[in-house]
């Protein structure tokens, strides 16, 4: 509204009421694109916490600690949570990175706007299905003929056995000796079952979890984790290598990667080592 005090002077009010002071300008097919994305209630949130982030501040991208982002959305569980669903939106199109940073894709067609259907059991051709059917009526039909020729066995059978406990009666069965069992009635154990881990190749998502990084920072391993993770594993897939346990690998190869960095004297400043905090290793190891 304005207040007119002269006919030739209008002046607005520079006030802004309750409510308004302070927005976020939003296009309104991304917003009716956030209101059909189906997301679950975290995800929904952390969309909102990068559109205001970013949006809110005039941005595209910007550099977002998933611990920021926890604490704008008020989620006290645990952080890997929100690295795992800032991959589906970025899987989904929804987020996009540049480098480090993230913002949110404009182009809304590209949005992947329902959830992945999971894959269902491979379903059985319907010839397959009444081929099947048939022969279990065939099987019913001869089931009467079939079960009269075991009974004529079973009966020859005992007819069999008891001729011949008629005729070794009076043979005294050989004992073993004392001490000693009979081959025939010794129990033979079933093995147990291995029980040794399988060694796997790389996967496709190592994680690096939060145990990881304190390893880590506790061995003053001052090398670029983020660089050297991406090393170990193109590494090892080109080899086509395979561990029982990639995080044992992970931690020699940082390993190596300090003493080959102390020899070349490519040790970071101790004012540097004081500045590199954990929250941005997790933060670079998250993208």
């Amino acid at each position: 509204m304005y207040q007119q005090q002269d006919a030739n002077i209008v002046t607005f009010p520079t006030a802004q009421p309750e409510g308004k002071k302070g927005f976020v300008m939003i296009t309104n097919e991304l917003l009716e694109a956030s209101c059909k994305v189906k997301l679950s209630s975290r995800q929904h949130n952390i969309l909102n916490a990068v559109i205001r982030k970013t949006i809110g501040f005039n941005r595209d991208f910007d550099w977002l600690a998933p611990q920021q982002i926890a604490e704008l959305i008020d989620y006290d569980g645990d952080i890997s949570h929100i690295y795992a669903d800032l991959r589906v939106l970025k899987s989904r199109n929804i987020l996009v990175a540049d480098g480090k940073s993230i913002g949110v894709n404009l182009n809304v067609s590209e949005w992947e706007l329902k959830k992945p259907v999971a894959k269902t059991s491979r379903k059985v051709p319907q010839n397959k299905q009444k081929t099947a059917s048939n022969s279990g009526n065939s099987l019913a039909e001869n089931s009467q003929h079939t079960s009269e020729k075991p009974l004529k066995k079973v009966a020859e059978t005992c007819h069999l056995q008891n001729t011949i406990i008629h005729t070794t009666n009076n043979i005294t069965p050989c004992s073993p000796p004392a001490g000693e069992t009979s081959p025939k009635t010794e129990q033979v154990k079933p093995k147990p079952r291995s029980t040794k881990k399988r060694a796997t190749a790389a996967p496709e998502d190592f994680p690096v979890t939060a145990e990881l990084i304190q390893w880590a920072s506790e061995k003053s391993i001052q090398v670029d984790l983020v660089i050297e993770t991406e090393k170990f594993l193109d590494y090892h897939r080109a080899k086509g290598s395979t561990f029982k346990c990639w995080a044992s690998a992970w931690r020699n190869w940082m390993r190596n990667a300090q003493k080959f960095a102390n020899e070349r004297g490519l040790v970071v400043p101790m004012q540097a080592q004081q500045t590199t905090t954990q929250t941005n290793w997790n933060t670079d190891l998250g993208w």
